[in-house]
């Protein structure tokens, strides 16, 4: 019972440390410029955008009824047709909560793709036009390529042991997915002002707060399928 969300999880946090540790090594072992790896750093979180998508398409039922769920009335809005309290891709049933994928997908990727758009934008010109600076071609493919192969690694092992996954865990996936982002490119936007001053000062600290965040969630998700698993044995 517990060798496939286990397997699963030692994939993900194997995926999650090389993705940490291809610009990490570039950085501070092999030279590549700060400027370099915070957009990398950028670049992943970009690249995650569709993946996240994908994982909840290819995993998730259609539409799904949670029995005993409710809606939280704070993030409601009101259906002009049934004059009922619902999100965009939930609405309440007689024994619980309906989920609908394809909404929740619209959902998630207008929210997520609107300030994604915004925000890269105004970082890559805040870099290249204000700042002006110059990216190592040969550092940036390297990187780049380096990422990307990891992140596919963390996808196909959630094709295998993710499946299948909930319309409400997928809904948690989005939610998740949009939380880490917003801190990412508020994190590298900070980290471009202050790399110039400074760049060891801030990436060391971000790159292991960043390296525990995608690390711990796997783990943390781990340790609660052991402790309901032990839970349901006893």
């Amino acid at each position: 019972m517990v060798k496939r969300p286990l397997l699963g999880s030692i994939t993900t946090i194997l995926s999650a440390l090389g993705i940490n540790a291809v610009p990490a090594i570039g950085f501070f072992g092999l030279g590549w410029g700060w400027e370099t790896t915070m957009v990398l750093y950028l670049l992943e979180t970009v690249l995650g955008i569709p993946l996240v998508a994908l994982r909840i398409r290819l995993l998730s039922p259609a539409q799904e009824e949670v029995i005993g769920a409710s809606l939280p009335n704070n993030w409601s809005i009101g259906d002009k047709k049934s004059a009922k309290k619902v999100i965009r891709y939930a609405w309440p049933t007689t024994d619980g909560v309906r989920y609908d994928r394809t909404e929740l997908l619209k959902s998630y990727l207008l929210i997520v793709v609107s300030f994604s758009a915004v925000l890269s934008v105004f970082i890559l010109v805040f870099l290249f036009l204000i700042m002006r600076v110059q990216l190592d071609p040969v550092a940036f493919r390297a990187g780049l390529l380096g990422i990307v192969i990891f992140q596919l690694l963390g996808f196909l092992a959630d094709l295998v042991w993710l499946r299948p996954l909930s319309l409400a865990q997928a809904e948690k996936l989005g939610e998740q997915s949009m939380g880490r982002a917003a801190l990412l490119y508020v994190a590298v936007f900070a980290g471009l002002c202050a790399a110039t001053v400074h760049p060891y000062g801030f990436l060391i600290p971000f790159i292991g707060l960043k390296t525990m965040v995608d690390v711990g969630q796997p783990i943390q998700a781990m340790w609660n399928y052991r402790q309901r698993a032990g839970s349901t044995l006893g």
